[in-house]
């Protein structure tokens, strides 16, 4: 799942888990990783930003 914030040009990444979600970077890394071994997909996930919360 991806979102936009008024903070950043790149979009934020976080995967809904466990009713809860998983952030930058853990959620970039589990996405590029099922990316490549489901789809075989290479896919960079340098673009993407990480929450505001993260920032401090």
């Amino acid at each position: 799942m991806f979102e936009t914030i008024p903070e950043s040009d790149g979009p934020v990444i976080r995967l809904p888990l466990l009713g809860g979600f998983v952030h930058a970077p853990t959620a970039a890394v589990v996405h590029q990783f099922c990316r490549i071994a489901c789809r075989g997909e290479v896919e960079r996930v340098a673009g993407y930003e990480q929450p505001v919360f993260a920032w401090r």
